[in-house]
């Protein structure tokens, strides 16, 4: 387990919306000095779409090394923190 605090982000594809809210709370943490691990996770993992890509482009942060995860045991245990996009995916992480 981690020493510092977790964060983790759950929808239910892993390639839009939650891969947007790592990148942002990463970048976020960084600036404000924080030891912060953010990770993202799908209830389905697919692939990262090329416009969530270019949108965080457009604000200066790089998802092209991002790749789309599923929702493991090893990702809830160690989260500090989870949240879910929605309560479907709060049921299926809870499984």
């Amino acid at each position: 387990m981690s020493a510092r605090p977790t964060v983790l982000f759950v929808c239910k594809s892993n390639r839009g919306k939650s891969q947007m809210a790592e990148a942002l709370t990463r970048e976020a943490a960084r600036q404000a000095g924080l030891a912060l691990e953010v990770h993202s996770a799908g209830t389905e993992a697919t692939r990262v779409k090329k416009e969530a890509k270019q949108v965080m482009q457009e604000i200066g942060l790089d998802l092209s090394h991002h790749q789309s995860r599923f929702v493991d045991g090893e990702l809830v245990r160690t989260a500090t923190r989870i949240y879910c996009l929605s309560d479907s995916h709060r049921r299926d992480t809870v499984r």
